[in-house]
């Protein structure tokens, strides 16, 4: 084992892959902020407690766990909370509707309540079988007579059993024939995690305006509209700080040309003008796929993978020549106009949207990775690239993405999603923190006044408190029903239900200075 970092121990095994997490997304660890962390009188695992074997698949990493120890952490998981007896394959997808371990940041980094944190540096889509499963002839004894009773139905035959033996975490990393795994000491799990986000470059110090409230706009509307809109909340007092623009700001959105819609937009330099002298930010949405009209189509052509998304392109993001090429435009178009940050949709992948979203594993870049190992870094890589702007420009921002993976923690970027489980969206709130990721659990579409408000009082305490009407061109308070709200028709109590709102969003403001302090803390002490 390799003192990598305080509290920081690196083992290698086999022959590493060139594309990796730490070699590809290269983040400094806070070294002196480590140092003070408290340190474990002990070691929980050691060198001797890991074992590695090449199989025919990839290669396999292993360590026991104890029968009480629980498992938290491996990303952005919207299904569960405690892992310990789950299988896990952590996979870059839109759509996590069951508890595979699909997700939009799936983060291959857990720890455990026996005080230590395991890392797995690896962009493939790894397993993690979490005290699943017992060696041949072990434990027998243990489980004799535990199936006599006959299962009633499948709740009971499939039910997860305690067990009174050790067991091992099984880390099965398809396609490679080594893996470097870091070790994070305690001695608790807080500080575990402490560690893990400060050696990941420490948490992130958003801009005070963003930790606010987001309104995001109907995807039809124009800038007359966002205008109307950004008066009628000042006029009737609902707190506000950033509008966002969907797709329809471009002159074309799936792939993106990065350019203002006339029609729509005819004077953009003016709405940012007349948005700021009313105190609201404008945040701004895109993918990365890279539509034939864009203006970088051309510079980046050599730089992106063998099949188009969209008809557009995909660039490869781990190339300086393209993240430059592509972050740079962002920084001369937008972010020198005043724009205050983005929100990166779609960088993650999907198995059910019938169009061509995404791009396949088998897809070819041009650093050499394959479209698995990119799935798994698009989302942060993206992230990188645009940061890097606003740092050049000592510009705060916060934005919104929707993928990510290790090294997240110091990136001002908050996840969402398309799903809409309130339990799910919940659940992520309580998950984010194992693994250094931000996340929202937006407001979109209600099927009562009761949801609505319960959805926002959820959303006011959380990383961001955003509205999402994209879908509907008048506020969810004034009618959540969305045929209703296209038609242009307002509930009869709107009055009264927008009063209840306004008080949530004046609760949030109220709670900014904790927050902004909060962040603080997480930036330069990791919690």
């Amino acid at each position: 084992m390799e003192l990598v970092a305080p509290g920081v121990w690196k083992l290698s095994f086999g022959q590493t892959e060139k594309h990796t997490p730490v070699s590809v997304i290269r983040i400094s660890a806070l070294i002196d902020e480590m140092k003070g962390l408290p340190t474990p009188e002990k070691m929980v695992l050691n060198e001797s407690h890991f074992s590695f074997k090449q199989t025919a698949r990839g290669c396999v990493v292993e360590h026991p766990v104890e029968p009480a120890e629980g498992i938290y952490g491996l990303g952005l998981q919207l299904k569960s909370f405690n892992q310990r007896g789950k299988k896990k394959i952590l996979r870059t997808n839109s759509d996590p509707i069951a508890d595979t371990g699909d997700s939009h940041a799936p983060v291959p980094f857990y720890v455990s309540t026996r005080g230590y944190g395991v890392m797995v540096d690896t962009a493939r889509y790894v397993g993690f079988y979490c005290g699943t499963h017992d060696r041949v002839g072990a434990g027998y004894e243990v489980e004799k007579g535990l199936y006599e009773k006959v299962a009633g139905n499948t709740q009971e035959l499939y039910a997860f059993r305690e067990f009174k033996e050790d067991r091992s975490m099984l880390i099965d990393i398809p396609a490679a024939k080594g893996v470097d795994i870091y070790f994070f000491e305690g001695p608790d799990i807080k500080t575990a995690v402490r560690r893990f986000n400060l050696f990941c470059g420490g948490g992130c110090l958003p801009s005070f305006w963003g930790l606010g409230v987001w309104y995001r706009n109907w995807a039809n509307a124009t800038q007359e509209d966002i205008l109307r809109r950004a008066e009628d909340f000042r006029n009737t007092g609902i707190p506000c700080d950033v509008f966002g623009l969907e797709p329809g700001w471009h002159t074309h959105a799936y792939s993106c040309t990065y350019r203002w819609r006339e029609d729509r937009f005819p004077q953009p330099e003016s709405l940012i003008s007349k948005l700021s002298s009313m105190n609201f930010k404008l945040n701004l949405w895109e993918h990365v796929f890279v539509h034939p009209d864009a203006p970088i189509y051309e510079d980046i052509k050599e730089y992106s993978g063998n099949l188009e998304v969209w008809r557009g392109l995909v660039p490869d993001l781990s190339i300086k020549e393209a993240a430059d090429i592509f972050a740079d435009f962002h920084k001369e178009s937008f972010i020198k106009k005043d724009i205050s940050g983005f929100k990166l949709d779609e960088c993650d992948s999907s198995d059910y949207c019938p169009s061509q979203w995404s791009f396949p594993d088998c897809t070819e870049f041009p650093s050499g990775m394959d479209g698995e190992q990119m799935h798994s870094l698009m989302g942060i890589l993206y992230q990188k690239a645009i940061f890097l702007k606003f740092k050049e420009m000592n510009i705060r921002t916060y934005c919104q993405v929707r993928s990510s993976h290790l090294f997240a923690s110091s990136m001002p970027f908050v996840l969402y999603s398309d799903l809409y489980d309130h339990r799910d969206f919940i659940r992520g709130v309580v998950n984010m923190g194992f693994t250094g990721l931000l996340w929202s659990p937006e407001v979109r579409q209600c099927e009562s006044v009761e949801e609505l408000v319960r959805r926002i009082q959820s959303v006011v305490f959380s990383p961001q408190a955003l509205i999402n009407a994209w879908m509907i061109p008048t506020p969810p308070w004034k009618q959540y029903d969305l045929e209703k709200n296209l038609k242009g028709e307002y509930m009869e109590n709107y009055t009264e239900v927008e009063g209840v709102c306004r008080e949530l969003f004046r609760l949030r403001m109220s709670l900014i200075p904790y927050l902004y302090s909060s962040f603080a803390r997480y930036c330069f002490e990791g919690v």
